[in-house]
């Protein structure tokens, strides 16, 4: 990975693949306010993305009217809005649990829920101006739903979730909302009848034309004033001897006040001190006719389907938009060869990557199996295309004043999740900027800011790919439950469940294993997690021959281990099973017996009577 990121970063590559949404483009793609930049300008933005029009529009809602004072300048080195902003896959969705415990470890509990809410506030920002102003970019807003194929990572979401419930008691209606499915549900709610699932979380997400957006933000920013000289790269940014910054460009030289690199993946080709530290990540996304069998009125959610090591995200075009029901999945990286090592350093988004190709073109009939049905008589791939992203090491973007650098400031590397952090991390930054950011300091994650040591920090790749492990110190490795460990045979009728607590149990036919291999092979972290976030309130585990228990500590043999069968309705019964297999298939595909029916942990409040029978 060092040599990737030691890649030198290009200016935008001259024409690239045409993305989805840029097709055709927009009538001011090419727009110029002049043939020469001027002379000066109290500000230069450099980028036309999301955080470009966000930085400008901000800067001019901050003045009466643009005067020479106030003048802001935006170059854009091809067609407007025509980076990653321009090229992305459309999803408006934070995934928060995916990162939590990663920040909570890497940054510490409070900036993780701070990261958290700041992502959630981000989408229903983005979503009230959408409306307010009338722009018209095919909004959506609704559910997402991720649909997990890996048990590790399956395990990793109800963690990361309960961490989150426990933190973040005040937002269980918002950043902290997730509903759980099993997997008979998955496959029935969701039409996923392709390959086997584990389960599905539902939360709040949306999707939206960013390139509409923006376009539409650039408009209402040219007529405050601004001027925008698109097909200008900006060559290099120094500075002269009276502290001005000069941003050289082939149509002149604009000497400004301060200088913002709104560049992403592209940044360390301006600023030197950013090479090796954004890196740039080129991401693959396609375009597809719906099959025959799809819903007729359009799938209700966007996706994203996890597995082991990556994810493939997903977003079903809303109705009464161009192409309407089209199909637009992104992702593949860890696909391609040596798990995508090669799209790492690279700003060539003029050409494909086959491997990726193929896979994406295949994978809407490999999720949806028989609800996806014959491909369109016109094909199933309508386009694709790709685009460059920018990275960190730390998983975090850079968004504030360049450390050492007066007046040089940033909002780039997202990591891919631009339009969930750009809109709001632009507001912020633009109340940095003219020193009035008491609002901000009380929602703007801090750990987003620029420092000496955040650049200093070697990059080794996308995170959040894999499950995080918890750590030692983790807040959520409680040892406040008690686990009670009975033998078959002491199962009596001390143990109903007439106080209403709900009790889940594991059992076995080995009575006399030893209770040693249960504490040290069963996943107590997660039945503590479960319990402190209200699923189950008593864990009774029964000794289990460690023969049927998987090595891993996080594994707990789930194939031949019975548990409690269905709380849908509301009627807690204890299932015995001598041989060790139930034929229900896995604990977690009767998710609803850990407490999850449709999501609901009230659902399990029941007086309903607790009764064992003693017959092996």
């Amino acid at each position: 990975m060092d040599d990737r990121a030691a890649i030198p970063v290009t200016l935008p590559r001259p024409n690239p693949t045409i993305s989805y949404w840029q097709d055709p483009p927009a009538p001011m793609s090419d727009f110029k306010t002049a043939e020469q930049v001027p002379e000066y300008a109290d500000t230069v933005i450099i980028g036309s993305g999301i955080s470009g029009a966000s930085v400008a529009w901000n800067l001019l809602s901050n003045s009466e009217k643009a005067t020479e004072e106030v003048r802001v300048v935006m170059l854009e080195a091809r067609e407007a809005c025509s980076g990653a902003t321009g090229r992305n896959g459309g999803h408006t969705k934070a995934a928060s649990y995916r990162s939590f415990l990663s920040n909570v470890q890497t940054h510490g509990l409070t900036s993780a829920i701070q990261i958290a809410r700041f992502e959630f506030k981000n989408i229903k920002a983005q979503q009230a101006f959408a409306k307010e102003h009338g722009i018209d970019c095919d909004l959506f807003t609704g559910d997402t739903v991720d649909i997990i194929y890996d048990q590790a990572q399956w395990l990793a979401a109800l963690k990361a979730v309960t961490a989150m419930r426990e933190a973040m008691p005040k937002d269980l209606d918002g950043a902290a909302q997730y509903t759980f499915y099993d997997a008979e549900e998955t496959r029935d709610k969701f039409h996923c009848r392709g390959e086997k699932v584990i389960g599905a979380i539902k939360y709040q997400a949306g999707s939206l034309s960013a390139y509409k957006f923006v376009i539409r933000v650039l408009k209402m920013c040219l007529e405050k004033g601004m001027e925008l000289f698109t097909n200008t790269p900006a060559l290099s940014v120094t500075k002269d001897g009276d502290g001005r910054w000069l941003v050289e460009t082939e149509q002149g030289t604009v000497k400004a006040g301060r200088v913002v690199l709104a560049t992403n993946g592209y940044t360390g080709f301006l600023w030197k001190g950013f090479q090796n530290v954004i890196v740039p990540l080129r991401g693959q996304v396609t375009a597809h006719r719906p099959g025959a069998n799809m819903p007729k009125d359009g799938l209700k959610t966007t996706y994203s389907f996890i597995y082991e090591n990556g994810y493939e995200y997903m977003v079903p075009r809303p109705e009464g938009s161009k192409f309407e029901r089209d199909i637009v999945i992104g992702g593949g990286l860890v696909k391609a060869h040596n798990e995508g090592l090669e799209e790492y350093g690279t700003t060539d988004d003029t050409r494909l990557n086959p491997q990726i190709s193929e896979y994406l073109k295949e994978s809407t009939a490999r999720y949806f199996g028989g609800s996806w049905g014959e491909d369109s008589p016109d094909g199933r791939v309508r386009r694709e295309w790709t685009g460059i992203m920018g990275y960190t090491s730390d998983g975090l973007p850079f968004v504030g004043q360049v450390p050492g650098e007066k007046e040089l400031w940033i909002s780039a590397s997202f990591q891919g999740h631009g339009m969930v952090l750009c809109f709001l991390s632009a507001k912020a930054l633009v109340q940095m900027m003219v020193r009035k950011d008491e609002d901000s300091q009380t929602w703007f994650p801090a750990s987003f800011k620029p420092t000496r040591g955040r650049m200093q920090l070697r990059f080794a790749g996308k995170l959040h790919l894999r499950p995080t492990s918890s750590s030692p110190n983790s807040p959520y490795n409680t040892t406040n439950m008690d686990i009670i460990e009975v033998d078959t045979y002491d199962l009596t009728e001390s143990l109903e469940a007439s106080t209403g607590i709900p009790i889940v149990v594991l059992c076995g036919g080995h009575h006399n294993t030893s209770r040693t291999a249960i504490r040290d092979r069963v996943d107590t972290d997660l039945l503590r997690a479960l319990f402190k976030a209200g699923f189950l309130k008593v864990v009774v585990l029964i000794p289990v021959c460690a023969k049927q228990i998987a090595t891993g500590p996080t594994d707990l043999g789930l194939d031949n281990i019975n548990v409690m069968e269905s709380c849908c309705s509301r009627n807690l019964r204890f299932m015995e099973n001598p041989n060790l297999s139930c034929g229900r298939g896995t604990i977690m595909d009767g998710y609803k017996g850990w407490g999850f029916p449709n999501g609901s942990p009230s659902a399990l409040q029941t007086n309903r009577t607790f009764k064992s029978s003693n017959k092996h």
